[in-house]
């Protein structure tokens, strides 16, 4: 089940507009997003209200790197595969580095349209990349209330 709408703000004398949404699941089989994933947004807003919040990376780390999260983004974006669990060790293979978010903490992830609203803050690469992030796995009776905002298109 879910609440969604829409609200406009003004900011710098600019006009925006943000879609909110209160989304409920409970346990294994109402994981919303159980794949690590980007989202089709520029920025979004994830809160949880009740139970666990999302998990994620904080940036893209070269596989080379120590002690940080290494992401597979050719995986990522391709990888056609129905098992999610197998999915996810493919695209995370070491997920020690991922955060873990709890009730009431926001996160601000960047997804993938922010390429196209800000060039700066690219990698070594030139590729600003958008945040993954997943749902975290839920016991059989457990249940989340998540609230998400997105920067609305124009």
């Amino acid at each position: 089940t879910y609440f969604q709408d829409c609200v406009s703000f003004a900011s710098g004398g600019t006009a925006r507009r943000c879609k909110a949404r209160i989304v409920a699941s409970r346990g294994p089989i109402g994981t919303k997003c159980p794949r690590w994933h980007l989202d089709h947004v520029p920025v979004r807003l994830i809160m949880s209200l009740i139970g666990p919040g999302c998990d994620y990376i904080p940036e893209n780390i070269s596989p080379h790197t120590t002690n940080n999260v290494y992401v597979d983004r050719h995986a990522l974006n391709g990888l056609d595969m129905d098992d999610s669990v197998r999915a996810n060790r493919i695209i995370v293979p070491d997920e020690r580095g991922v955060v873990h978010s709890k009730v009431g903490e926001a996160v601000v992830l960047m997804g993938r349209e922010w390429d196209t609203v800000d060039e700066a803050g690219k990698d070594d690469t030139g590729i600003l990349h958008a945040a993954a992030h997943k749902s975290p796995s839920l016991s059989p009776f457990e249940g989340r209330v998540l609230l998400t905002v997105d920067l609305a298109e124009e």
